[in-house]
């Protein structure tokens, strides 16, 4: 009776730590994707030493001898280390930007390491008795069942890997031609620096879609796009890219692919000229300057204006434009740095700032829906939540450029309307260098 109720007790334990075990190989595959290797790493210890811990439990329900609980526990964790790290595949992301074989190795670390984990619960089933052998069968089926379950219901499909990428054939350039992300900020102020002879202002109205994909621009609605729009009025749609160029890569995350457009550099780049945000949480140094300090020193515009709802841009120790935020109060230069409570706060901040009679020279806003709707229920076009999302972006980012052809001084001024996406996303995350983080796209009112 002792023995199986210790059988018993064996199996529980086994059983908790497959669960923790499969929930923890889920949430890596997730924060993988996210490129976030600190944190992998810190799985990949924790799993391996719950292995090592099932491994001996396992062996010692056998009466192995110690001298063979040494080697074979040693084996166990060799071998699942060997076959999660086939998972990570970080040189070849990193390195290479092969995203295709990262995904393919996960798919094959995660069921490799789950059938080690049966296994070892194998070894429990024959080791514990009747009562083990029915708990644990009930409870082998119950971990089976959730994680199908799981995955059946909460975790978004993503990309199969050798799914090519969604390509159009509405951008004006092919993808091997793709802009990198600096020429934008070159872009925009060479808009402001050209030589006039009619007397109109420069201005500028810069429209983000964070985390906007460029395969769903397959879904805009005619009459409802602010993208069409601009097609319409002789501009021009560009296939463009974010990530750095090899071997000098960045996050495909938030700070890095907007500090990339807004300082004409990547993060790493030869003499140290980079913007050194390689990913989120980064302090930007002052130099080289955003396109917002640029304009007001050279003259360019009198005042200039940034609205977001991401506290990450402003807030907090780890804000991108701190530096930038205390330079320009150092220098009394007339930018707001404005952060609002969610995307309808940045929408209406955007639309009063258009309207006003001393409307800004450079006006940016960065709209959170489709970066929002992808963490929250997955990247995809397949994903009705991401369509919807990016929409509504597109919706609104058409009111504001009405707005700008709506004003009384319109015809005295010259705008360049830009929209483009920091990065794009695959399954819940970005920051790798997989295609469909990498490959992002260009509007403007003006044509190249």
């Amino acid at each position: 009776m002792e023995n199986t109720k210790r059988g018993a007790g064996k199996l529980l334990g086994a059983a908790g730590l497959s669960l923790g075990t499969g929930a923890i190989l889920a949430w890596y595959y997730d924060v993988y994707i996210n490129w976030q290797p600190k944190l992998f790493a810190l799985a990949l210890a924790a799993l391996t030493a719950g292995i090592v811990l099932l491994t001996l439990l396992a062996l010692q329900a056998r009466g192995e001898r110690r001298a063979a609980l040494a080697w074979k526990t040693a084996l166990s964790a060799v071998a699942f280390t060997g076959v999660s790290l086939v998972g990570v595949s970080a040189v070849i992301n990193n390195l290479i930007g092969k995203g295709g074989l990262n995904r393919q190795a996960c798919c094959v670390a995660i069921p490799l390491a789950a059938m080690q984990v049966a296994v070892l619960l194998f070894l429990f089933l024959r080791a514990g008795g009747w009562l083990g052998k029915k708990l644990g069968a009930a409870l082998l089926a119950v971990c089976l069942a959730a994680a199908a379950l799981g995955g059946a219901l909460g975790w978004p499909r993503p990309e199969a890997p050798n799914e090519p990428f969604h390509r159009l054939d509405i951008f004006e350039n092919s993808v091997e031609d793709s802009i990198p992300q600096p020429k934008i900020h070159d872009i925009i102020l060479a808009h402001f620096e050209q030589a006039r002879t009619d007397g109109k202002t420069p201005k500028c109205l810069f429209i983000g879609f964070d985390g906007c994909r460029s395969d769903a621009l397959a879904n805009i609605v005619p009459g409802e796009s602010a993208i069409m729009a601009l097609q319409a009025d002789g501009g021009g749609l560009y296939n463009a890219y974010a990530g750095g160029d090899a071997p000098r890569i960045q996050d495909t995350s938030t700070g890095p692919g907007w500090t990339t457009m807004l300082t004409g550099h990547w993060a790493d780049e030869p003499g140290g000229t980079g913007h050194t945000i390689t990913h989120n949480g980064i302090n930007k140094p002052v130099e080289p300057k955003l396109v917002f300090i640029q304009l007001l020193e050279q003259g360019l515009a009198k005042k200039t204006a940034f609205v977001v709802s991401w506290g990450g841009h402003f807030e907090g120790d780890g804000a991108s434009y701190r530096n930038d935020m205390a330079y320009a109060a150092e220098n009394n230069l007339d930018t707001l740095w404005a952060t609002t409570a969610n995307d309808a706060a940045t929408f209406r901040d955007t639309m009063a700032l258009l309207k006003a009679e001393d409307c800004p020279g450079m006006v940016m806003c960065i709209l959170e829906h489709c970066d929002h709707a992808g963490h929250a229920t997955g990247f995809s076009n397949k994903n009705p939540i991401y369509v919807q999302a990016f929409r509504q972006s597109d919706k609104e980012a058409l009111e504001l450029v009405n707005a700008v052809k709506g004003r009384e001084t319109y015809a005295q001024e010259d705008w360049l309307i830009v929209m483009s996406t920091d990065h794009g996303g695959s399954s819940l995350g970005h920051g790798s260098q997989l295609v469909q983080c990498r490959q992002t796209w260009l509007a403007l009112s003006k044509p190249l």
